[in-house]
């Protein structure tokens, strides 16, 4: 468990990892319209869906992880660069 930009990374684990628990087949990355932000969201199972680092360089191994807002303790996955434990936050959709 390690703490950075007001969040604590509680689990962390790799995409295909991350959809063999889940057992879901694919993550859809996908940019809100009128935010321009980018959320993730899995078509086998709706309930499970996350915020996106600003940075993403999808061509680097990529890791989802369960983090926790320090600020008001909120719970929520966020897809990011494995290793990169700088994401920047985006705001809640």
């Amino acid at each position: 468990m390690s703490t950075t930009n007001n969040l604590t990374f509680t689990k962390t684990m790799s995409v295909s990892r991350f959809k063999a628990v889940n057992g879901i087949s694919k993550i859809n990355v996908i940019k809100n319209p009128k935010t321009e932000k980018l959320f993730f969201s899995c078509p086998d199972d709706s309930s499970i869906s996350g915020k996106v680092a600003n940075e993403l360089d999808y061509a680097k191994d990529l890791s989802v992880s369960e983090c926790v807002s320090t600020e008001d303790g909120s719970i929520f996955l966020m897809l990011h660069n494995a290793g990169d434990s700088s994401v920047n936050v985006q705001q809640t959709l």
